[in-house]
């Protein structure tokens, strides 16, 4: 569970048709009634106490960014998968040389040992 881990809730922000639930996510209601005016939502991580990380709806603000953005369609409807061939910083390669694996497995309950 969570009961050691030190943060105050979990956002859920998939898409509708995955939900366990079968409520309508967050961004989904915000979107629908006319709440935010752009789909996007976006995030900035921060590692200072002081300034904190930002969740943003609507589009994305420009004092968290320099430079250009660059979009990225989803590789699978329905999912937030991308596909990424490496990720660089200043021009060198830092992860994923030969592209980048889902940090997960899939698959039945029945098929995992207990």
């Amino acid at each position: 569970g969570f009961d050691d881990v030190p943060f105050d809730g979990i956002l859920g922000l998939g898409y509708p048709r995955r939900t366990i639930t079968g409520a309508n996510p967050i961004f989904d209601n915000l979107w629908k009634q006319g709440v935010i005016s752009e789909p996007v939502f976006a995030f900035y991580l921060s590692s200072q106490k002081e300034n904190g990380s930002v969740v943003m709806f609507g589009g994305v603000n420009r004092a968290y960014y320099k430079g250009e953005l660059n979009w990225v369609p989803v590789s699978q409807v329905g999912s937030w998968h991308i596909n990424i061939d490496s990720i660089s910083m200043n021009g060198t390669v830092v992860a994923c040389k030969r592209g980048c694996r889902p940090s997960w497995i899939r698959g039945p309950l029945s098929a995992w040992p207990r």
